[in-house]
């Protein structure tokens, strides 16, 4: 056994010194590379960029905004799904994290889920994946830099030009603004060698790199393929006409030397370009078909887009006189619909001006995001030299330099371009600036390298327009200022970067106007770069702003803790429930990603549009309808039951519980609650209420679970959610397709009448008078903190909304409830819910008390959640709370100051006790579904009703759920405003609910169509032109 030990031991030191010595070779021969010394120099340029946030945040860049709020969670939800899908051996189709579900490749692909840089990172633990994000979000820009690189080599651009340049577009302004949409950043890397792949089929007549990139692209993120299409197709054209004189050089030189050639070559270029693009978007369909299916029903897109104003404006020209046909066309083409001024500022701020943030620029802030602006800054010495290169190549070729420029211009300083290289939606986008980006650093990096023949008043012409350019824009800055242009506020400390930014332009400008010419001077000038780089990025950072990584989500242990307790439920409950987290709230929509449980919310443009009408029923949303930040985060304990809540995280102290929950397992830290009355999966009734048609829905407002314009009155969320309950809602349309055009199935109760809802709710919209709420302003007293005494309120007597307006942090409303039955009867009736309507975004904490032998006393205290942004924008107004005693005092205090302006709702309350509640619970269990089962994409069940019952389940509907009875097709339909329904017969069944993604085997087909004409191609022009390099070796041209 010991001799044994000593083999083993040496043996594993033997291979621990040929791994080693294998590193060391890879090492080796990795160093003797052309691009080793530049990748390594682009990482150190961006380890130093970000070191001071890295050292901070745990080696993580937690960019505040999107960024913690959507690409950490999507993330590990990414790494679950894809690990369940290895290990299972069925790829996830339905994604249940992202608020009640997703089609995962429709939602998803727009974010992360084929995007080859996010898989890499499943090599990874979980556990370190916002690191492996931070390491990832460098590994991009030095790929960027990289694929610049190889861009500019086919131009036959000089090495050290080839540095310069593809370091200032690794770290341009474009890549700095989109930090926070790290899905972006894989665009800036793939830009460069799409124009590359248009260049080989150009210059070389190969295709291939072209289809592979568009393919690449589509599977990375389908948006910008389609920016990539009509960028690219305008860049072709471009180049093809440049390259003409040149095709027929070829063409003459084949003829001469009677070298065989089935077609001219100005056709083959077309031939080969046009089925290049066709093929990889062919190839790109197995993406392309599902999510274009998806995302067509996006309110971006169901809404006027600009292809419905630009189509309108031509049909124009077939009713009104040419002229004022024109006139309308040039409107929609040449002129911005609002905010004409500040949009014709865009381009030149983004292109003269560095970035300073993620969300607006260094000349005009933004009250709000503005879509229709990012970066295009690629440093102060490019800057400085893109005037000398437009004057150098002006005297070589001057048709084809003003083509440039002029379409270029009339592309940045015109709406069209915005809306056509995103889709034709109705939101304007500047994301496909990354275009114009690359295209200067091309252009500058070819005429730089002819810089001997640039004369020195170039760069004094070019200097003294940038000053200019400059002058102009801080004037008209002030001037939107002052006419209070929409969105625009007044200039914070930014103003100052501006004036040094000019300091350093000033600097360099007398720098390359004394050394341009000289030999170290582009090794210098890269320092240069990499320095005015470092601090943009930390300018950037500081103004957009870093989230502290070991606070989010409550702090790092808090969710720490969440992610095991959740681990551990999953490990022994494999029912299908959802999780409630107090720690979910505006700022973790998306935390059921993290803790890998079936979420109550989202922070995600791509969500299940077919639960629109449920989500705008029980205000669900943050931004009000076609939002796409929500969450089921408010405690109301009809909704929580309806979406099939089984569990409560809450945090130790939090009393504020719904009934029929009780104590499962404690923390240090948390109390877990689980639901007695949980009803797995769905739900059988016997009761229908019919809405308006799906098309019609918004048209009137007398439907029974219509929820209109938000109003001041809580009644209608809380009689819809009630309504999830009683009975089955279905369009009707869908109702008469079953139950005949006047219901006549006898087998089910019709509820006709908004007040058979209403049996069990108690509300005091009319009993609660103004009277009975006093408003306390807090008087600081320009103190830095707020002593709670009597004396510092002032009482600004009953309530009215211009008294609530500006409140101060600690204000309060004080209501006396004790003329009012809130909870009066919960001795006999058992606990007792409470729903008080307040605007969710002020950040109010509530608490209710009672009175016991004539003292007060505190029954219930919640603040819900707090929200640290977009207080204006929030129009949630629901609040649960659960007592067991009567109310006689509610106080409601602001625990921020408030905006300007704003004010606080009336308040009012609806109830409802614990019996009622039971009750609809008992009826509700007395026709489960049985002996549910789940696996990836599908679940099985099983019923055994009395009679014929409308079933409808907890899933979100979807067009790719299909549903079997044994082998019978059982139609589904759209209830409860979004969610599967089907007509469930009496009698024992067994039903298979199956999700395949839809247009998948389409797009399918298509790409194996597209790899098979690919292959063809390559096989031909191999057959074909089996001696076409040596023709090459024998003659060579040049553009």
């Amino acid at each position: 056994m010991e001799l044994k030990k000593k083999y083993l031991d040496f043996k594993e030191r033997i291979l621990e010194v040929k791994l080693v010595s294998k590193i060391k070779d890879i090492y080796v021969k990795l160093s003797k590379t052309r691009y080793f010394s530049f990748i390594v120099f682009l990482y150190l340029v961006g380890i130093i960029m970000f070191i001071s946030t890295l050292i901070r945040n745990n080696f993580t860049i937690p960019v505040s905004g999107d960024f913690t709020l959507q690409e950490i969670p999507f993330y590990f939800n990414g790494y679950d799904d894809w690990w369940k899908s290895i290990t299972s051996g069925k790829f996830v189709m339905w994604d249940d994290s992202a608020m009640l579900g997703v089609n995962n490749i429709g939602a998803n692909s727009f974010y992360y889920l084929f995007n080859p840089f996010f898989l890499v990172l499943l090599l990874v633990p979980r556990s370190i994946m916002p690191q492996a994000q931070a390491f990832m979000m460098i590994t991009k820009m030095v790929l960027a830099g990289l694929s610049m690189k190889l861009l500019l080599e086919k131009f036959k651009v000089k090495e050290e030009t080839t540095w310069l340049v593809s370091l200032a577009y690794a770290f341009c302004g474009w890549n700095l603004y989109y930090l926070w949409f790290n899905h972006f950043l894989e665009i800036a890397v793939l830009m460069p060698l799409f124009l590359l792949g248009i260049e080989k089929v150009i210059k070389d007549q190969k295709p291939l790199m072209l289809i592979l990139v568009i393919f690449i692209s589509g599977l990375t993120n389908y948006f910008f393929l389609i920016s990539f299409c009509f960028c690219g197709a305008f860049y072709a054209m471009f180049r093809y006409f440049q390259n003409l004189k040149y095709y027929k050089e070829i063409n003459n030189y084949r003829k001469l030397n009677k070298i065989p050639q089935l077609v001219d070559v100005r056709f083959e270029v077309i031939v080969q370009g046009v089925f290049a693009f066709a093929t990889g978007l062919m190839m790109a369909s197995i993406i392309l078909f599902p999510c274009f299916a998806v995302a067509l029903n996006n309110t971006r897109v169901t809404s006027q887009t600009y292809l419905t104003r630009l189509t309108d404006a031509i049909h124009l020209f077939s009713s009104l006189p040419f002229s004022e046909a024109l006139k309308g066309l040039n409107e929609v083409l040449f002129k911005w619909q609002n905010n004409q001024e500040k949009y014709l500022l865009y381009p030149l701020i983004a292109f003269f001006t560095p970035n300073v943030s993620c969300f607006d620029s260094i000349i005009i802030a933004n009250s709000g995001y503005d879509n229709a602006y990012c970066s295009t800054y690629i440093y102060a010495p490019l800057l400085l030299l893109f005037i000398p290169s437009v004057i150098n190549a002006f005297k070589k070729n001057c048709i084809s330099t003003l083509i440039a420029l002029a379409g270029i211009g009339l592309l940045m300083f015109t709406p069209f371009a915005y809306y056509c290289f995103s889709g034709f939606t109705s939101v304007a986008y500047a994301r496909w600036y990354i275009f114009v980006t690359a295209i200067c650093c091309v252009f500058i990096a070819v005429q730089y390298d002819k810089r001997d023949e640039m004369k020195i008043w170039s760069l004094d012409v070019s200097f003294g327009v940038i000053l200019c350019i400059y002058g102009y824009l801080l004037y008209k800055s002030e001037y939107l200022i002052e006419v209070k242009m929409s969105n625009v506020k007044e200039m914070d400390e930014r103003i100052f970067y501006t004036y040094g930014q000019i300091i350093y332009i000033f600097i360099m400008y007398l720098y390359l106007r004394k050394n341009y010419k000289k030999p170290e001077f582009t090794y210098n000038l890269r320092y240069a770069v990499a320095l005015e780089a470092i601090v943009m990025c930390n300018i950037t950072l500081l103004c957009q702003g870093i989230a502290s990584y070991n606070n989010l989500y409550h702090g790092q242990k808090n969710i720490s803790e969440e992610m095991e307790i959740a681990s551990n439920i999953n490990k022994v409950d494999k029912s299908y429930f959802r999780l409630f987290s107090s720690t979910a709230d505006r700022n973790g929509n998306n935390l059921g990603m993290m803790l890998s449980t079936p979420g109550l919310g989202t922070f995600h443009s791509v969500y299940n549009y077919e639960l629109e009408d449920f989500l705008d029923w029980s205000q669900v949303q943050y931004g009000g309808r076609n939002g796409w930040s929500m969450g089921i985060h408010e405690k109301r304990i009809n909704l929580d039951e309806f979406v099939g809540v089984k569990y409560y995280l809450l945090k130790q102290g939090d009393n504020n519980v719904p009934f029929g929950f009780n104590e499962y397992l404690t923390t240090d830290s948390h109390v877990v609650y689980r639901n007695d009355n949980f009803i797995e999966l769905g739900y059988a009734f016997d009761n229908i209420i019919v809405t308006p048609s799906y098309e019609n829905r918004y048209e009137s407002n007398q439907t029974l679970t219509y929820q209109g314009q938000l109003s001041s009155s809580s009644k209608e969320t809380l009689i819809n959610e009630k309504a999830y309950l009683t009975g089955a809602i279905l369009y009707e349309e869908d109702a008469k397709e079953l139950f005949g055009e006047n219901y006549s199935d006898e087998k089910f109760n019709y509820i006709t009448k908004k007040q058979d809802l209403l049996d069990g709710l108690y509300f005091t919209d009319n009993t609660l008078k103004d009277s009975m709420i006093n408003v306390y302003y807090a008087e600081w007293h320009d103190q830095p903190t707020f002593i709670d005494k009597e004396e510092n309120y002032t009482n600004r007597g009953a309530y009215s909304s211009s008294k609530t307006r500006n409140l101060t942090w600690f204000s309060y409303l004080d209501i006396d409830t004790s003329s009012l039955a809130i909870g009066e009867e919960c001795s006999s009736r058992g606990k007792c819910f409470v729903s008080i309507q307040a605007r969710m975004g002020e950040n109010l904490d509530i608490t209710l008390y009672g009175q016991k032998d004539g003292k007060e006393y505190v029954l219930n205290n919640d603040t819900h959640m707090k929200h640290y942004f977009s207080k204006n924008g929030d129009s949630k107004k629901q609040r649960g709370f659960y007592v067991d005693d009567k109310v006689t005092r509610i106080k409601i205090q602001v625990v921020e100051t408030m905006n300007n302006n704003r004010y606080l709702l009336k308040p009012y309350i609806t109830y409802e006790y614990e019996d009622t509640y039971n009750k609809q619970i008992a009826k509700l269990k007395e026709n489960p579904l049985l002996n549910v089962t789940q696996d990836v994409n599908t679940f099985e069940f099983d019923t055994n009703f009395n009679q014929d019952k409308m079933v409808v389940l907890q899933i979100p509907y979807d067009q790719g759920w299909s549903l079997k009875d044994e082998n019978e097709d059982i139609k589904i339909y759209k209830g409860q405003g979004g969610f599967v329904a089907f007509y469930g017969k009496q009698g024992n069944h067994h039903y298979v609910l199956k999700y395949e993604t839809p247009y998948l085997k389409e797009g399918f087909k298509m790409m194996a169509i597209g790899v098979f004409l690919v292959s063809a191609m390559y096989i031909g022009q191999n057959y074909f032109y089996f001696n076409k390099k040596r023709y090459e070796r024998m003659f060579s041209l040049k553009a």
